[in-house]
């Protein structure tokens, strides 16, 4: 974090540094963002850190690189993003199962609730086994 720092002060190396990570950066995201054309980047997790000493570099790369180039912003979530979409998820999840009903989104990701007793019969109960002209048609 020592350079970004060093190339928001105005540090020349820094800077030529920071430049060259963020180039690489955005031609990676650009050939992400020339396939799902997204309106808008996020840097997360530990890079968000860095701030806008990392996304001004890369927005102005994608600028470049790119027809459409999609707004670029940094995570206010820092390194917890993913922890946090874990628990976001689970709760989802749970209050699916409890409730019957989902808050923010339209269908659960994840499998129903079983008992132990439910995943245990199921998993001795032997398949069905019918005959093709047992089947409708």
């Amino acid at each position: 974090m020592a350079v970004f720092a060093a190339a928001e002060a105005g540090d020349p190396q820094a800077v030529a540094r920071v430049d060259r990570f963020a180039r690489v950066v955005a031609q990676g995201l650009a050939a992400m963002v020339l396939t799902v054309n997204p309106d808008l980047v996020v840097i997360g997790g530990g890079l968000s850190r860095a701030g806008d000493a990392v996304a001004s570099p890369v927005r102005d790369h994608l600028g470049r690189l790119c027809l459409d180039p999609p707004e670029v912003v940094v995570s206010t979530l820092g390194t917890e993003a993913v922890s946090l979409g874990a628990v976001r998820l689970a709760l989802e999840h749970l209050n699916t199962e409890l409730f019957g009903a989902l808050s923010t989104t339209e269908r659960s990701p994840l499998p129903p609730v079983t008992t132990a007793a439910e995943a245990n019969a199921a998993a001795l109960s032997p398949p069905a086994l019918t005959r093709a002209s047992d089947r409708a048609v």
